[in-house]
């Protein structure tokens, strides 16, 4: 056989290999569309100290109505500068634009609360907490900071201590556009409701394909629903201590107490191009959801649709409780360019000739 027919046969050989790979690689949507994070990293941040006094939160069985607690804000941040996940780094590149908090009003399964957690501990009725006092459920989850995050984002009813923040959408939206790409994530972070790994709460996840003039989504791409059960133990080295501040009936402040919580925190980053459904396409962000809302397209964009969104919502399908990490994050790993490939494979194709040549000498 003629040197040119057998390099031909191996570079075909090859190009059928690495075809069969892309097609194992398409059937695996799950798994290369959620990324694991193994351990994030942090830095130190500017934040106001402050103090107040609240009293407990209704309903809570942690604090009481009849107690006024002192609650101080150290200040300060803990800004995330590392993502370690899939063997790779990544870095938060870009603040989302706009984040917006999407409740039906005309709910009534629960009180409107809006439970931001922060990381602390207690004394007697002493709340000393990491951070800075964040004023909306929107600027907790804008901050880019591992001290804070919102309890149970998404549930209406079975929440626990009266923290049913009942949301049925968090957009997240990024005004000038993303072209999808591998290297480009988004990433949810959850406080988990177990001490080991795989304990982390369900939730849906679409592309915001379109936005109007003022950043509102009117187009979503494919859903992604993650199943419950996911992360690792603590991407943060161990689990944190955690109070929620809340309203409350006899306080409309975001500072009446009504939980104190120990848990991990896990974390998985979804790829852009999985979520837009293929490379270079411009999404606006993304949106989540509760793990029992039932919409697709079009159907997601009235978040007052009861046929779509769930009001009645428990716990186990609406408890995120989602981390303040919210921006855009890539990573510098790339594919390796088809030329690249290629001279490997003629490299590879020269060295088995020489061998054979050799063989035939002999």
């Amino acid at each position: 056989m003629s040197v040119g027919k057998s390099f031909s046969r191996l570079i075909n050989r090859s190009r059928s290999v690495i075809a069969i790979a892309a097609i194992a690689a398409a059937a695996q949507v799950s798994s290369a569309a959620l990324i694991d994070v193994t351990q994030v990293l942090t830095g130190t941040g500017t934040g106001t100290a402050s103090s107040t006094i609240a009293p407990g939160g209704d309903s809570s069985s942690y604090f009481k109505t009849n107690t006024n607690y002192t609650i101080n804000f150290a200040g300060g941040s803990a800004p995330i500068t590392g993502i370690i996940a899939g063997g790779n780094t990544y870095n938060i590149v870009a603040p989302a634009d706009t984040i917006t908090v999407r409740k039906n009003q005309n709910n009534k399964n629960a009180a409107d609360v809006s439970a931001i957690y922060y990381q602390g501990s207690i004394t007697g009725s002493t709340i000393n907490l990491k951070g800075t006092r964040q004023n909306s459920l929107s600027d907790a989850l804008k901050q880019n900071d591992v001290y804070v995050g919102v309890d149970n984002l998404f549930a209406n009813k079975s929440g626990g201590n009266g923290n049913n923040v009942r949301s049925e959408r968090l957009d997240v939206v990024f005004s000038d556009g993303i072209a999808s790409a591998a290297n480009k994530v988004f990433g949810v972070f959850d406080r988990g409701n177990k001490s080991g790994a795989n304990s982390h709460d369900p939730f849906k996840i679409a592309a915001i394909t379109n936005v109007d003039a003022n950043g509102n989504p009117t187009s979503y791409g494919n859903v992604i629903a993650v199943e419950r059960g996911w992360g690792q133990a603590s991407v943060l080295g161990s689990a944190i201590s955690t109070a929620v501040l809340r309203n409350s009936k006899s306080n409309s402040s975001l500072t009446s107490p009504s939980a104190f919580i120990v848990q991990p925190v896990g974390g998985i980053l979804i790829s852009t191009d999985e979520l837009a459904g293929g490379t270079g396409v411009t999404i606006y962000g993304y949106s989540l959801f509760a793990y029992d809302v039932t919409g697709t397209g079009n159907q997601l964009l009235d978040w007052t649709n009861e046929s779509y969104f769930p009001k009645n919502t428990k716990h186990g399908n609406g408890g995120l409780d989602l981390l303040s990490i919210t921006g855009l994050i890539e990573t510098s790993l790339c594919a390796v360019p088809e030329p690249a490939m290629m001279s490997v494979i003629g490299l590879g194709a020269l060295g088995l000739m020489r061998r054979k040549r050799r063989s035939t000498l002999a």
